[in-house]
């Protein structure tokens, strides 16, 4: 299946121009497609790789996309938001951009916040796993002193515990060829992960620059204890050359369905991709901005990013929303309310059939209002932390409590004026309105006859004002006992529920104490279980030691035995030498003597043939004499 078409927004850039410190920025376009992420769990893959090892290549046959471009108008780009264009992706995609390894900061800044967002690592090297590749990741061994993963720690700390937080590596092996997935012990295939773990295996030997390369093995075996290997062969013919211009349907086949099976793998579905972490707390996508925000502005301060201050800016902005979501909660609660006491003469000219609202009511709608508010607000407490529970949740909470107070008194002071106007109106229409006739009326009589109409006037108006009063208390006592009966029927549902609501509690609270009870033996198993591995660690641990102690003493051994043996063997060689030129002189002096003895046996047999000759010829002549005496006589 072909990927999408994607496309690469820059996240976070810097200033060319900066020279002193940092001056990151994070743009608006990357934020706000961030922003638009509305998953509650968070899968980000990261890219990186040494310069010149077909980094943009790969991106741009993975994603279908156009050549990259370093930097972003006047600004150079840090880190790159990859986005598909036809569909929603279901991870976050970055990439780090190699052209600010030349500068040390950027580099720096570039790669603490890529292990810092990533969940997975992708990591590009041409070529094997060799010496040349290990040092190319020299960096890791500065990176302690980078970041933090609390305040206040040192960096020994820090390169014992960083393991807990960083991504899954996984190692791209660009222009793999076979040999490399062979055992060179028995020949047999491997995998590109097992070629990994042999490549990350400590040398043998005492030399710097073994040491050297095994410190390298161990900052990577150290801090990515999860780890794999892809095998990628040529990206073009042996004939062709490789750029990051080069067309797609130029490149080898077999290169493609690589990278598009490592596409589906990661970036298809979030399946092999673990969500996002923050100190053991999965955030959802929506927080990424915050933790950016939170790493940045630490950089630009020139100051160590810190895990738990982005942990801690996730935290508040979630209790934050918590509390806009409170007051909405409490607003929808008493609005009512508030509408009854804004707009009491809606539909009546006369304020005396309008009161305002009971005090019980508003009083009511206050504690319902403000107990719904506060089960939001805890149920965001359970996922607080006890120590930011103790202090920020708390002044919050006291803040957002003592805001809600106000409210209820402007209530209630809004409430008793409109009850003033009422009052007024309810006693202009109960009080009779002919005082001022009867008044009148008086002044008309003589004096004789004052006093009898005062009392007159004094009979009727009171007359007049029991009946008037009269008249409004039967009207309230219809309305009492309408409400009373009401009140009634509301008890009876009221009872029936708080029943209903006794008998769940009561099975809540038996389910959560039989909770509470496997829970309590679930820790102490777990408890017990980190003890013994805890235990067990220390013991392998001190293990370890003991045998590092034996095997340096055995080292120390075998060195001074080395040298006591080159000693006897120079001595050895020493000794036969001496025997070498003494037998060398010896035969010498026999090989002369010899020469002596046969010069002297020469010259014996010379003088001696000399004289064996003159006998023999004597002796011929003779002879000779002899015959030539008889052969004369013959005749």
């Amino acid at each position: 299946m072909t990927p999408p078409e994607w496309t690469a927004l820059p996240l976070v850039t810097c200033d060319q121009s900066s020279d002193e410190g940092l001056r990151l920025r994070l743009e608006d376009d990357a934020l706000a497609y961030l922003a638009s992420l509305q998953t509650p769990t968070l899968h980000v893959v990261g890219l990186t790789g040494p310069r010149h090892t077909g980094k943009r290549l790969l991106l741009r046959t993975m994603f279908h996309a156009a050549p990259l471009e370093n930097t972003a108008g006047d600004r150079r780009v840090l880190l790159w938001l990859w986005r598909a264009t036809t569909s929603e992706a279901p991870v976050v995609v970055l990439s780090v951009d190699s052209a600010n390894d030349d500068s040390e900061r950027l580099h720096r800044a570039s790669h603490v916040l890529l292990l810092l967002l990533s969940s997975v690592l992708l990591y590009n090297e041409d070529g094997e796993i060799n010496g040349a590749a290990l040092e190319r990741l020299a960096w890791l061994e500065k990176l302690s002193s980078w970041l933090r993963i609390k305040p206040n720690q040192d960096d020994e700390v820090v390169a014992r515990d960083f393991h807990q937080h960083t991504p899954k590596l996984v190692w791209l092996l660009r222009n793999s060829k076979i040999k490399w997935l062979t055992d060179s012990a028995t020949g047999e295939k491997i995998s590109a992960t097992q070629y990994l773990e042999q490549a990350l295996a400590d040398e043998s030997g005492f030399s710097e620059a073994v040491a050297a390369r095994n410190a390298q093995r161990m900052y990577i075996n150290s801090y990515f204890r999860q780890r794999e290997a892809v095998a990628l062969s040529r990206a073009v013919q042996a004939s062709a050359t490789e750029s990051a211009e080069t067309p797609l349907d130029a490149l080898r086949p077999q290169f493609v369905e690589s990278v598009d099976k490592i596409f589906d793998k990661f970036m298809r579905t979030a399946r092999q991709v673990p969500s996002k972490t923050l100190l053991g707390r999965e955030i959802a996508a929506a927080d990424i901005i915050v933790v950016l925000e939170t790493y940045v502005d630490a950089l630009n301060r020139d100051a160590l990013p810190v895990i738990q201050s982005a942990t801690n800016a996730v935290l508040q902005r979630k209790l934050t929303a918590a509390i806009d979501d409170a007051q909405k909660v409490y607003a929808e609660s008493v609005n009512g309310v508030i509408q009854a006491i804004e707009t009491p003469m809606a539909d009546s000219d006369d304020p005396a059939t309008h009161p305002g609202v009971t005090e019980r009511a508003i009083f009511l709608a206050h504690r319902r209002g403000l107990q719904k508010a506060m089960v939001r607000l805890e149920h965001v407490a359970f996922t607080l932390p006890e120590s930011m529970r103790r202090t920020v949740y708390q002044d919050a909470v006291q803040a957002f409590q003592q805001e809600l107070l106000s409210r209820f008194d402007a209530l209630q002071a809004t409430n008793q004026s409109h009850w003033t106007v009422h009052c007024d109106a309810v006693l202009a229409r109960v009080l009779p309105d002919t005082l001022d006739k009867m008044a009148a009326e008086l002044e008309t009589r003589s004096r004789d006859s004052f006093s009898d109409g005062l009392v007159s006037l004094l009979t009727q108006y009171k007359s007049d004002l029991r009946a008037a009063i009269e008249t409004e208390l039967n009207g309230k006592k219809d309305e009492l006992e309408r409400l009373l009966g009401d009140m009634s029927t509301m008890d009876l549902k009221h009872d029936a529920r708080v029943k209903n609501m006794e008998s769940d509690i009561s099975w809540e609270r038996n389910r959560a104490s039989e909770l509470e009870r496997a829970a309590i033996a679930e820790r102490e198993r777990l408890e017990q279980d980190v003890s013994g591995a805890t235990t067990e660690m220390l013991e392998k641990q001190r293990g370890f030691h003991e045998e590092e102690r034996t095997l340096l003493s055995q080292q120390k051994e075998l060195l001074a035995r080395i040298v006591e043996l080159e000693r006897e063997l120079v001595q050895k060689k020493t000794r036969h030498v001496q025997q070498v030129f003494t037998v060398e002189t010896e035969l010498s002096r026999q090989t002369d003597a010899l020469k002596q003895e046969q010069a002297e046996f020469a010259r014996q047999l010379k003088a001696q043939a000399k004289t064996d000759t003159g006998v023999l010829k004597l002796a011929y002549q003779k002879k000779k004499a002899v015959v030539q005496a008889e052969l004369d006589r013959a005749q």
